[in-house]
């Protein structure tokens, strides 16, 4: 009667061995999956870090070029303004 029991325990370890197998299987599987998932993540993060980048560029180039059409302008009126006074001056009849 040992045999069969030996049988009996070596079949339900090779099941009970089976089971962890596919359990393990399965959570390599699922491990597979949330890897793709985190690389997929971590690229669009890539891509956005590097459209803020090229965004905050552009954005300090645009307010350099404000600024520096803001100072010509102040200045193309300041001289205007001089010019007109000298020229307002010397059209007077006094």
């Amino acid at each position: 009667m040992d045999a069969p029991n030996s049988t009996t325990l070596i079949l339900d370890l090779r099941d009970r061995m089976a089971r962890i197998e596919t359990k393990l299987d399965a959570h390599h599987d699922a491990h597979t999956v949330i890897d793709r998932r985190l690389d997929k993540i971590e690229a669009e993060v890539a891509s956005l870090d590097d459209r803020i980048t090229s965004n905050r560029s552009d954005i300090d180039a645009g307010k350099a070029k404000v600024a520096t059409l803001g100072a010509v302008g102040g200045g193309v009126i300041a001289v205007a303004t001089m010019l007109g006074d000298h020229l307002w001056s010397l059209f007077r009849i006094n």
